[in-house]
């Protein structure tokens, strides 16, 4: 299997278990927060549906100015919207993969860090992954049935 589509692969059942979960959740529960100073469970799946197109923009070295601008213009807030940037988020991600060619390419984010296209497609995931764990904690917490192959 290529490398490219190993990636998408890895992404896609990321997205379509996240997408599932999404599903699952009343709209009701967004403002429900499971700890205080966390974000509620609206906002965490808002963030959830811009993060690849997000990282993709900071693997470009989008400045912090360039990023903040990217989230006003994807503030999203139901969840038919959050779907939406999910899927989007996604495709943008897919197109990314499948026409870059210089891999080995290295980059550096706003915050400093430096990495190479690869290692940026490897943040990208771990980051989708890190963040469905969550949302898959917040409904377990929050009680609500979550029937939800999470792997493959």
């Amino acid at each position: 299997m290529e490398w490219k589509t190993a990636v998408c692969h890895q992404a896609e059942i990321a997205i379509r278990s996240t997408k599932q979960l999404i599903e699952s959740v009343s709209e009701e529960l967004f403002s429900k927060k499971i700890h205080e100073g966390k974000r509620s469970l609206g906002e965490l799946i808002a963030h959830i549906a811009v993060i690849c197109e997000a990282d993709l923009h900071i693997m470009k070295e989008a400045t912090v100015e360039e990023m903040n601008d990217f989230y006003q213009r994807c503030n999203v807030t139901t969840k038919q919207e959050c779907l939406g940037e999910l899927e989007h988020s996604f495709r943008v991600f897919q197109k990314e993969i499948l026409h870059v060619e210089d891999i080995e390419k290295k980059t550096t984010s706003y915050w400093g860090v430096t990495y190479s296209r690869a290692e940026w497609y490897i943040e990208i995931i771990a980051h989708l992954y890190h963040h469905r764990g969550q949302l898959h904690t917040y409904l377990t917490v929050l009680k609500q049935k979550t029937d939800v192959t999470l792997f493959e």
